[in-house]
């Protein structure tokens, strides 16, 4: 769980630097940033409950997003009663609005991307009546986005298959910081 979270504060730094670089020079060739975004949503999970059987649990996240004319990166981090998971995705943006209307943002942008994903899950679909069932380990895979943008609001809702037979949907609203 340290080494994940120390690669995830590593990737947080430097999405976030190549963001402000990306902000300080994109007047000179249009280069379209947004974000960063600070936001909620929740995260719901699916897959095999580490006991043999399919089991499903909801958690609310916190949020942190960014994007550029051809990536959208996030970090999340989200908690339920026993269950804790900390994870982020990068996704490269196949479709977008962004040329088009580059000067009406008040009409809204999306973007479509595809991506991976990683996540560090802790004690995922915890039961008291089983204790065999809960998975504690570091789930990876890909993952499809979907986002859109207006005034300075930003909803992203993702798919992630993940190894070890788990299916996750999340969505989140963020406000922009800048």
């Amino acid at each position: 769980m340290k080494k994940l979270a120390a690669v995830m504060v590593c990737v947080l730094v430097l999405a976030w630097a190549s963001l402000a670089s990306a902000q300080t020079y994109g007047a000179l060739d249009d280069t379209t940033t947004m974000g960063p975004y600070l936001g909620i949503g929740g995260l719901m999970m699916s897959g095999d409950n580490g006991a043999g059987d399919t089991d499903s649990a909801f958690l609310p996240t916190v949020n942190i997003a960014g994007i550029t004319d051809y990536v959208a990166w996030q970090a999340f981090y989200g908690m339920g009663s026993d269950t804790t998971v900390f994870g982020g995705s990068a996704d490269y943006i196949l479709a977008s609005n962004f040329d088009e209307c580059f000067t009406c943002p008040e009409l809204g942008k999306w973007w479509f991307g595809a991506g991976v994903t990683a996540m560090n899950v802790d004690q995922l679909y915890f039961d008291d009546n089983n204790a065999t069932a809960a998975i504690s380990e570091t789930l990876f895979g890909g993952n499809l986005g979907f986002g859109y943008i207006w005034d300075r609001w930003a909803f992203n809702l993702y798919g992630h298959v993940l190894t070890d037979s788990q299916f996750g949907v999340q969505a989140s609203l963020m406000y922009d910081l800048k």
